[in-house]
């Protein structure tokens, strides 16, 4: 594919991306008034969002690794596609915390917490690491 072409198909995929955040936003938010607000008086509320909770983190994690290793896209530099990629990971990090509220916070599993917090360490570390990996653009000799 062509480079002119992938910025425009990088376009289509941006737009989904605040669409996958505001959809694991709102998630968050029901999952969180239905703990707080309602306090869990919906019975089988984690059975009718477990389907939903599923589709949302694979629309949210999956094209982000598609930005970031597929091939054709490594033919347009990461500075272009970075942001996009990891707003599909920050999104699909909001859907681990709904998941968080989804199941009781009192009887979550330990393991939930620790990828929850591990990720949320481990997202914006990466994303500095990619940064500070990238070539700069004044160490070109002719730009």
């Amino acid at each position: 594919m062509n480079p002119e072409q992938l910025e425009k198909n990088l376009r289509f995929w941006n737009r989904l991306m605040y669409m996958v955040i505001g959809s694991s936003i709102t998630l968050l938010l029901i999952s969180f008034g239905n703990l707080v607000i309602y306090r869990n008086t919906w019975p089988g509320f984690d059975n009718y969002t477990s389907g939903v909770w599923t589709g949302i983190q694979f629309l949210a994690v999956l094209p982000g690794l598609y930005l970031l290793w597929n091939k054709p896209w490594k033919t347009l530099p990461l500075t272009t596609r970075l942001n996009t990629a990891f707003g599909y990971f920050i999104a699909g990090w909001f859907c681990l915390l709904a998941l968080a509220f989804i199941i009781d916070p009192r009887n979550a599993p330990d393991e939930l917490n620790f990828i929850i917090l591990g990720s949320a360490i481990l997202i914006p570390l990466w994303y500095i690491w990619l940064l500070k990996r990238m070539p700069n653009s004044r160490d070109e000799m002719f730009p």
